[in-house]
């Protein structure tokens, strides 16, 4: 039936039709070559879909976002607070990171400070990066606090699960920081804490915190302190300083020092 309808056509209809048919077929190839690129485009971590080796998407396989079910959680193992002058208080949350090659580069966080009745004193809140150690420490200075005093601290993570990033051991391994020396002195007066740290790399590592941990007989904080430095040349020992302005209650037994390097910036 369609052949005898072309068989019946004039000239001019005929025409027409050739002319619609290749109109028709240019339309058909320019779309073919706007959509050709994304028709053969290869899978990407940051396409919003499931496919290459992904484990979910654009997380997992060769993304630099790790899948949430693939990451073992945080765990806060303690928090504290410690006076440094009368009203202003030092806190500390002590963090465990499981995972050994993902951190997080952006996380919020919030102390709060009660008193003996369970009252609120103090809330702080802030923001930090959780490196991939295994253990790791958030400081939070000069918290003030009236004339109220802190009897429990507490700590916690805001804004949900993480966003867990891949941290290779080719990074971890171009930043390292040696503790070499810890030495205390004027206990009885006004403490300060002598840290001898050493690049044990050629690179020069920039723009990180350290914080000192000191701890009594029974394994308790009785104080902490956080400085910052500039810059550590490559293999090259540089000597920092704490220091408080009243001795401690108790006999310092043990000292930690928690360089705080942060690999996403």
């Amino acid at each position: 039936m369609l052949w005898d309808i072309l068989v019946n056509m004039n000239w001019a209809q005929k025409h027409q039709i050739k002319i619609f048919g290749g109109v028709a077929l240019l339309v058909m190839l320019f779309g073919l070559y706007i959509a050709w690129p994304y028709i053969t485009k290869e899978p990407t971590c940051f396409d919003g879909k499931l496919n290459g080796i992904e484990f979910g998407i654009d997380c997992g396989g060769d993304c630099q976002l790790v899948c949430p079910e693939q990451a073992q959680p945080l765990s806060v193992l303690w928090s504290n607070a410690r006076e440094i002058v009368p009203g202003r208080y030092n806190a500390l949350a002590y963090i465990q990171n499981p995972n050994p090659y993902a951190g997080v580069s952006y996380i919020q966080y919030e102390f709060n400070l009660y008193d003996k009745d369970n009252l609120l004193i103090k809330k702080r809140k802030g923001a930090t990066f959780i490196d991939a150690k295994s253990n790791t420490a958030i400081f939070e200075g000069a918290i003030d606090v009236g004339n109220r005093i802190p009897a429990r601290t507490t700590f916690s993570f805001l804004g949900g699960a993480p966003k867990w990033i891949k941290i290779g051991s080719r990074e971890l391994s171009n930043i390292s920081i040696l503790v070499k020396d810890r030495t205390l002195k004027n206990e009885d007066t006004s403490p300060l804490l002598e840290v001898t740290l050493t690049n044990g790399t050629l690179l020069d590592i920039e723009d990180f915190d350290v914080v000192a941990i000191l701890y009594d007989k029974d394994g308790n904080m009785l104080n902490t302190s956080s400085t910052y430095v500039d810059l550590l040349p490559g293999d090259v020992t540089k000597k920092i300083f704490f220091t408080w302005p009243n001795p401690f209650e108790k006999e310092v037994v043990s000292i930690e020092i928690i360089p705080r390097l942060d690999l996403f910036n």
